[in-house]
């Protein structure tokens, strides 16, 4: 939820005497993404930036146990991003939302284990992993260095992701359980606190009820099955995953250090320099697939002519008398 839905629920709240430490809450709060990825926007970006720190700082302060921001980079990587744009604009769009906090008197050490990245996961496996690495590393790093975190509960945020929507394919959407699988596994084993993953039809429609069940079992089978959450940082130690994951902490450091010669975030948004950088690879990744040079397994190659019908959602033709009922 945003500022606004969050302001009702506390109201809703304050009405049935419910305490805040009675569940976590947490809003996603996180405007400048949609200048960048959605075009939802309605406030001019700086006052959409004051109204989401305001609410972090508010937050903090009546409801300290809910997390106030999640800063999501999903829509910007499902936007053509690569994966260090994604962590990279995701990081700079937060160092914005930080710095305006510190501005109004706040300390990272209060709030610094309240704030979440939200990412998405998509189909290079290693690059993927090597992305939640050297985001933990660069954001750490950031604590300490330029907000003045001096504990590490500060150090502490909170790495979320969500498998992505966009490589899945109408085509054989059975082919999406496996995508979605890899994709998870990906998410767990780059050190994701928290995933959650598509359903193998939502390039149809409104996932069913079935494929929003398979889903969920993607997730526990790795988790009961496998015992691939027990080990920290398994690949740790790889060559190839501990390089990668260096390159991409430059990466990420290099894009950091461009964006504050234009005056951070919010100016970069305004010259359209994030836009430009997401319309250029989702137009490069479309000419690939076209191309063949990307494979898209059902869809450029491997086609097959057996068709597999899915059951697709439909709605419930009560459900609109039901609300009126009510």
């Amino acid at each position: 939820i945003g500022p606004v839905a969050f302001a009702w629920l506390l109201a809703l709240y304050e009405k049935h005497g419910t305490k805040t430490g009675d569940c976590i809450v947490q809003i996603q709060n996180d405007p400048i993404k949609e200048y960048i990825a959605r075009g939802t926007q309605f406030l001019p970006i700086e006052a959409s930036v004051k109204l989401a720190t305001d609410a972090v700082q508010y937050i903090s302060q009546v409801a300290p146990e809910w997390l106030p921001i999640s800063i999501s980079g999903s829509h910007m990587k499902q936007a053509g991003g690569t994966c260090v744009q994604e962590a990279a604009f995701t990081i700079c769009n937060g160092i914005a939302y930080i710095e305006t906090c510190l501005a109004k008197g706040m300390k990272i050490d209060d709030f610094g284990h309240t704030v979440e990245l939200h990412f998405c996961t998509e189909m290079d496996f290693f690059e993927e992993v090597a992305k939640y690495r050297a985001t933990r590393k660069v954001w750490t790093r950031l604590v300490r260095e330029r907000f003045g975190g001096t504990t590490e509960r500060a150090q502490h945020f909170r790495l979320h992701a969500a498998t992505s929507g966009r490589p899945l394919t109408a085509q054989q959407p059975l082919n999406n359980i496996a995508r979605i699988t890899l994709q998870a596994l990906a998410q767990i084993l780059g050190g994701c606190e928290q995933t959650r993953t598509a359903s193998f039809d939502e390039a149809l429609g409104i996932p069913t009820q079935e494929a929003a069940r398979t889903s969920i079992r993607t997730n526990q089978i790795i988790a009961y099955e496998t015992g691939i959450p027990y080990t920290a940082d398994p690949l740790g130690g790889s060559y190839y995953v501990e390089s990668l994951t260096k390159e991409f902490e430059k990466r990420i450091w290099d894009i950091i250090r461009q964006v504050d010669e234009m005056g951070g975030a919010v100016e970069a948004t305004k010259k359209g320099f994030f836009q430009k950088a997401l319309a250029q690879g989702a137009y490069r990744e479309q000419c690939a697939v076209e191309s063949g040079e990307q494979v898209v397994v059902g869809v450029n190659r491997f086609q097959g002519d057996e068709p597999q019908p899915v059951p697709v959602f439909k709605v419930d033709p009560t459900v609109a008398e039901r609300q009126f009922a009510k």
